[in-house]
């Protein structure tokens, strides 16, 4: 039976429902901790209501898995920093064979280098999310010390809330940063890594969540109401451009320290290579972002600009596919657990579903075939008519 759930974290919940187009907009499941159960079986245009849960219980809050989510990646890195840092300076012979003088600017571990300054930074980040994450929980759990205050700091739109999410994604984007960067512990230490991307996204998610709750334009709701579906698909490949194209200029910027092989022997790239590196994958960011406002802002020219954005799709299959196999492969400049690692892969395969989601979108090759085909004929048609009257002239 279906069922539609709409939230109202306002202390009149239980006197006011929300209006029905607002229902038949959005299908809506707002997350909030006072729900109302809208039956719209019958008539989807009457709203009947009323079934409330709590209002009073912020264990229901659908953040509580974002902030759980965060304390397990928290925990996890601090173990896996603990462990990275038992095997400190094995392998440093390696570098000083290779003649490389390192000035204490990094610890080295197996072999591999690592900023100090970064290691100091994971483990801060590991502890301030543990603890932060930790702290949230166990409020939301609180039935003695001040759950009034709890409540009040995390219903549905509370900008106390909003407030620390905020700051929890900056907080976990520099963590992002200083965990996954060139010479960080994330690209010699995968536990690290991925965990904290997990808590990043968990961050992010949750503060799209809060912004849901309470009734506020969301990203998750911009990008499903467009009628045109690729711009789901150029999202995310916008947002693996820019992962790339980050990851490369963090990689430029640490340029002096990085050494690559090729035939086994060390080498370091020339400016002219890093040039090339940087304009492509800026230009991918640009490419992408394009595409993204194309889709929305050229209405009346959408039939012109999906076959051009067939091309640009095709192109950059092409283009990734080529990158994918040249740089992420063995000794490849961006192989192993790295941001441009990812990215690259991550473009490689938007892409892809961006080409069939197009695919869908514009009815397949057939249509397009049909199209190009009926276009070639009603210009013979229109041309026809005037060579037979310049052939009647001449004769």
């Amino acid at each position: 039976m279906p069922t539609r759930v709409v939230l109202d974290e306002s202390p009149s919940a239980m006197q006011r429902e929300p209006s029905s187009s607002h229902l038949q907009q959005h299908g809506v499941f707002r997350s909030t901790l006072m729900r109302s159960v809208i039956n719209t079986e019958a008539d989807p245009n009457s709203i009947r209501t009323a079934v409330y849960t709590s209002a009073s219980d912020i264990r229901a809050s659908p953040r509580l898995a974002g902030y759980i989510y965060i304390l397990i990646a928290s925990v996890v890195m601090i173990a896996s920093v603990a462990q990275f840092y038992k095997n400190e300076n094995f392998g440093t012979e390696i570098f000083k064979r290779l003649g490389y003088d390192d000035r204490g600017d990094f610890i080295i571990v197996g072999g591999s280098r690592v900023y100090r300054w970064k290691f100091i930074g994971a483990f801060v980040v590991a502890c301030t999310g543990a603890v932060s994450a930790l702290f949230v929980l166990l409020v939301h759990f609180d039935p003695f010390c001040a759950p009034n205050f709890w409540k009040k700091c995390f219903r549905d739109g509370s900008k106390y809330e909003r407030n620390f999410l905020i700051v929890n994604c900056v907080f976990w984007g520099a963590g992002v940063h200083i965990c996954t960067s060139s010479f960080s512990i994330g690209t010699n230490q995968p536990n690290v890594f991925f965990t904290t991307w997990i808590a990043f996204i968990a961050s992010a998610l949750n503060y799209d969540m809060w912004r849901l709750g309470a009734d506020l334009p969301c990203l998750t709701e911009f990008v499903s109401r467009q009628r045109q579906t690729t711009i789901y698909n150029w999202s995310w490949t916008f947002v693996f451009t820019i992962i790339t194209a980050g990851a490369l200029t963090d990689m430029y910027v640490n340029r002096e320290h990085y050494l690559l092989y090729q035939d086994g022997t060390p080498y370091r790239p020339p400016i002219q290579d890093w040039v090339r590196a940087l304009s492509v994958s800026w230009s991918f960011v640009g490419i992408a972002s394009f595409s993204i406002y194309a889709k929305v802002m050229f209405v009346t020219w959408r039939k012109q600009w999906s076959y051009v954005e067939g091309v640009v799709i095709a192109t950059l299959i092409g283009l990734t596919a080529w990158a994918c196999t040249t740089y992420t492969g063995v000794q490849g400049a961006v192989a192993g657990p790295t941001n441009a690692y990812f990215g690259i892969w991550g473009v490689f395969f938007s892409n892809l579903a961006t080409f069939g989601t197009w695919l869908r979108e514009t009815n397949g090759v057939s249509h397009i075939r049909r199209r190009i085909t009926s276009s070639i004929s009603s210009r013979l048609d229109v041309e026809s008519p005037r060579s037979q009257r310049s052939g009647g002239d001449q004769a």
